[in-house]
């Protein structure tokens, strides 16, 4: 977060959090700035104010209330990107990125949710407050950054995640951990390799994590207007990062999360992230097999990635214990 907002300061630019992770040397990074401040200036800077941009119709369409359509554009945006229908079809996955390391097994593999605003970066500040020395690695579902194909259905993409699993586990026993959206990715990938016989972790976390296929119009509109009212934190997102929320959002709609054999901790927020005024009931997430372990925590649906980040780490080791 330093590095990025000095790096805000010195451009004039307005980077998302996620850039400082999504380039991980300093030479990937100064590309990636230069591009930055070669680029044509954005749309909402013209003199009438009109930014026509894929971001700019997709952030127009929330601010007036139509989410729904606005996901529909990056949907149909998104069938125009190159495309794969099986895990077998890909030559490279998205490597992973390293939060935290240590020998302690088993290690920590973080799954990052679908949004534009998915990334590592969500999972730092847990990972700094892990007591324990262990491995702790993020992944990104494939298709969401520039370059990477985008899935054509849940099965290829589940698929695709599963070996990026298992490469970044390197044969050594690992937890998979969610948050919101990514937890639904992390279970589906659960039950991927349960059927599949292949390794499986050994513990799954989910973090205040929703099911989209219940609660997905009320949900995806108040995400869609954090993200956009938030964007001097976010910044702009680019197409990549756009059309692979819509995608997926997709798949998170039809995906009725099942039974895993695997053991479960869920983790669920106390407080409500719409603000105590919202006329949405049932805000909570909850879980959806009795056979989850349940911890709550002090903080809502955003908090809980910053000041509730050291109650989450705390309630992963004491379960991993236990």
């Amino acid at each position: 977060m330093e590095l990025r907002t000095a790096l805000n300061a010195s451009t004039g630019l307005t980077l998302p959090t996620a850039a400082i992770f999504d380039h991980k040397t300093p030479a990937a990074l100064a590309r990636y700035l230069r591009k930055e401040l070669t680029a044509e200036a954005p749309a909402d800077h013209e003199p009438d104010g009109v930014d026509d941009s894929l971001y700019g119709m997709f952030r127009g369409a929330v601010a007036s209330g139509q989410a729904a359509k606005g996901f529909a554009l990056l949907r149909a945006v998104a069938e125009l990107r190159e495309q794969f229908s099986s895990a077998d079809e890909l030559d490279r996955l998205p490597a992973p990125t390293r939060l935290a390391a240590g020998t302690t097994l088993p290690r920590i593999i973080c799954l990052a949710p679908p949004l534009a605003t998915g990334g590592a970066h969500q999972y730092a500040r847990i990972a700094s407050h892990l007591r324990t020395a262990r491995d702790v690695l993020a992944l990104s579902p494939i298709g969401c950054r520039t370059g990477e194909p985008l899935p054509t259905t849940e099965t290829a993409a589940v698929a695709a995640m599963a070996r990026s699993v298992l490469e970044a586990a390197q044969g050594d026993p690992f937890v998979l951990v969610g948050y919101s959206s990514g937890g639904l990715l992390a279970y589906r990938v659960t039950e991927h390799l349960e059927a599949t016989g292949g390794p499986v972790p050994t513990a799954v976390v989910l973090l205040d994590t929703y099911k989209v296929n219940v609660d997905g119009e009320w949900l995806l509109r108040s995400m869609a207007e954090h993200m956009v009212s938030a964007q001097s934190t976010f910044g702009r997102f680019d197409q990549a990062r756009l059309t692979g929320m819509g995608r997926y959002m997709q798949f998170l709609q039809e995906m009725a999360p099942g039974t895993v054999t695997t053991p479960t901790l869920f983790v669920q927020c106390a407080e409500n992230f719409l603000g105590s005024s919202a006329e949405q009931e049932n805000w909570q997430a909850e879980p959806w097999d009795a056979a989850h372990t349940v911890v709550s925590v002090p903080a809502d649906h955003f908090t809980i990635l910053e000041d509730g980040s050291a109650e989450v780490a705390a309630a992963i080791e004491d379960w991993l214990e236990s």
